[in-house]
């Protein structure tokens, strides 16, 4: 692994965007679909992002990452929450974890989509946020983790 690539901490602007990107679109997702379908379907698209995220994201790939647990640094979540929550894995990621991680993250972006395409501003106004937070991750962040077990994780030897 390259060492000198790879961040030890996210600073308070990586931070910002990343968090303000990722709960974005899930409350414009929250929105659309609350809007567009029905408020019960929203609450459950929600739920289903909040509950997958604590539940899922977390224990998949978060319990596994060396930014958290070594160098007290989170784009998402103050780790300390983190830390409460889970016990550090120096286990790799396994295919389990991998898949769990993937298509929860994936799940997220993917399902309002199912309803708000029918609205041109506020489908405009989800991808405004999950588009910047997607690629500021693979071109960003992927290229600097410290987690490399990751399926995403493109730091070169």
């Amino acid at each position: 692994m390259n060492n000198n690539k790879c961040l030890k901490t996210f600073s308070l602007r990586d931070k910002l965007l990343f968090r303000n990107g990722f709960y974005g679109f899930i409350i414009i997702g929250t929105f659309g679909i609350s809007t567009l379908e029905s408020i019960y379907m929203g609450m459950a698209y929600l739920a289903y992002s909040i509950i997958g995220l604590f539940f899922g994201v977390l224990y998949f790939l978060c319990s596994h990452c060396p930014h958290v647990y070594i160098y007290n640094s989170c784009l998402f979540y103050p780790p300390i929450i983190l830390k409460k929550l889970y016990r550090y894995r120096k286990t790799p990621m396994n295919l389990i974890d991998k898949i769990g991680f993937v298509g929860l993250m994936g799940s997220f972006v993917i399902i309002p989509n199912i309803w708000i395409w029918k609205n041109f501003f506020i489908i405009a106004f989800f991808w405004a946020f999950a588009l910047p937070t997607i690629l500021g991750l693979l071109f960003y962040v992927c290229h600097r983790c410290r987690n490399q077990s990751c399926p995403f994780n493109q730091v070169t030897a």
